[in-house]
């Protein structure tokens, strides 16, 4: 018989989370990403420096940000989602409307951005 294991969510997770929601405070200025225009790495190199900015570089470069778990900590959980799509969108705005089409945003920032590379 498998041992029953109880999750409890955490009593500071409401009033403090392990993830803080974060917000984007400046928008995408630079050139946007074209496969066409071969502008890649220059691109990247711009898009790090304003996710380090706003403070989800790790939702798209390092994954090292784990999702918490929805019953221990469900406000932290919810932050982290949020925090992943907030990346998604914030890579979108910096491509062209062509380089986006047909990448699947349902697996992450992280393998978004994987797909978005390896075309």
């Amino acid at each position: 018989m498998a041992p029953i294991t109880i999750s409890i969510p955490l009593s500071s997770n409401a009033s403090a989370p392990s993830i803080p929601e974060r917000v984007i405070h400046d928008k995408w200025e630079g050139p946007k990403y074209s496969h066409a225009k071969g502008n890649f790495h220059q691109w990247q190199e711009k898009l790090k420096g304003f996710l380090i900015l706003n403070g989800i570089y790790a939702y798209v470069f390092e994954s090292t940000e784990p999702c918490p778990d929805i019953i221990i900590e469900p406000h932290a959980h919810a932050n982290w989602r949020q925090n992943d799509w907030l990346a998604i969108t914030f890579i979108k705005s910096a491509l062209i409307d062509d380089e986006h089409r047909d990448l699947v945003t349902d697996k992450g920032a992280a393998q978004y951005f994987k797909n978005l590379k390896s075309r």
